[in-house]
């Protein structure tokens, strides 16, 4: 590895100032845009390719420390082997994203003008259904890259089900445990933003809330979320939840005494030829405690012939990776942790859990789903010079 450079997390950072940089791309990384992270500003890295200019466009892209780190998306590369990735210092492009705040406790990003997905941040209750399942930090919709709503929320079969939400069925305070997964004695309260940031390939969302029992808080909860320009396969959403008890220990679980459910969980929507897909292969009936990297779900989800759907990737460096899952055929893809384990949130100590959401076009082939997580779980080699 050159001088300056080292592992940060899942990221190659390279040292100050970038003039040339070389990525080996296997054969597994092929065919969908990935992020890379680099120490210094952010510009526009160059690659010339069988008579082809190839463009990255960077950015200064805030993450959960403070620090701003330079982000270059990457396109998909069609050949294995060496790309040579050049820094040009330029002025970068618009933004193509936008927020946009509405009255109902609701926050929109959208994407070229159209909807990616919405973060409900204020109470959520639909009409009809009873006050017991008012609910906040969550999103839905999320939609795919035409639109589409993927999510469902107050599905009649699991009422406190909603869209991309993260919340355990039992958890402890004191000598009493609540269930806020069926929104039952905690709940989630939005607090404040930490940023709301948009650039020429990414979206960054940072809230502080917190779990409440009444008023009183009992766990801090920070979200952050980084949305990334999609291109003509899909569309990365990466989101780290960091987690710590407020004063007394706060123990947790998944539902007991045998499904294990509870943490990161995406609900989709109604839809028709439904297929569950991990690196097995695809699933012929629902899966329990099945301990995989990443599984997706695709369908169709509106009247036409159009295929499309979401993946949710298990981060190597999340406890217990990799995680056992719920997958149900109904529309649900849940990475369990700490699955039937007890998990204790201690003051001081936050607990931070990364999970990446792959949005798709087509099933999980068309859509690349194992090559998108093999270029975040394992990707390619990178050398400065």
């Amino acid at each position: 590895m050159a001088q300056g450079t080292w592992m940060l997390g899942m990221f190659l950072v390279l040292g100050s100032p970038l003039r040339r940089v070389e990525v080996s791309l296997k054969p597994e990384h092929l065919g969908v845009a990935w992020p890379l992270t680099v120490e210094g500003e952010a510009g526009c890295l160059v690659a010339e390719t069988k008579g082809l200019r190839l463009v990255a466009w960077g950015q200064e892209v805030l993450q959960p420390d403070g620090r701003r780190r330079a982000i270059y998306l990457l396109p998909a590369a069609k050949e294995a082997g060496v790309q040579v990735w050049r820094f040009v210092k330029a002025s970068p492009p618009p933004s193509p994203f936008r927020f946009v705040r509405h009255p109902d406790g609701r926050l929109e990003l959208l994407e070229g003008g159209k909807p990616v997905w919405v973060y409900n941040f204020g109470p959520q209750l639909k009409e009809g259904v009873a006050q017991q399942y008012r609910r906040a930090d969550y999103l839905h919709p999320l939609y795919d890259l035409d639109g589409t709503v993927l999510t469902d929320d107050f599905p009649k079969d699991h009422l406190h089900h909603r869209g991309l939400f993260w919340a355990w069925p039992e958890v402890k305070v004191g000598e009493s445990t609540y269930d806020p997964w069926a929104c039952q004695g905690i709940h989630h309260r939005f607090e404040d933003w930490l940023a709301q940031e948009v650039g020429p390939i990414c979206a960054v969302l940072g809230v502080q809330g917190g779990w409440y029992l009444g008023e009183r808080r009992v766990v801090r909860e920070r979200v952050w979320l980084w949305t990334y320009r999609a291109d003509e396969v899909g569309r990365i959403l990466d989101v780290a939840l960091s987690l710590e008890a407020e004063d007394e220990p706060v123990p947790l679980r998944g539902r007991s005494p045998d499904k294990g459910y509870g943490g990161f969980t995406l609900r989709f929507a109604p839809c028709r030829d439904a297929s569950i897909v991990t690196p097995q292969g695809r699933l012929a009936q629902d899966g329990v405690h099945v301990r995989l990297p990443w599984a997706d779900f695709s369908a169709h989800f509106r009247a036409d012939e159009a295929f499309s759907g979401a993946a949710l990737f298990d981060h190597p460096q999340n406890p217990h990776h990799p995680a056992p899952w719920l997958l149900r055929y109904y529309g649900v893809l849940n990475p369990e942790w700490p699955a039937l384990e007890w998990a204790t949130l201690e003051r001081g100590k936050p607990m931070t859990l990364r999970y990446r959401v792959w949005i798709h076009r087509g099933d999980a082939q068309a859509g690349r789903v194992a090559n998108a997580f093999a270029v975040w779980a394992d990707p390619p080699s990178v050398r400065e010079e």
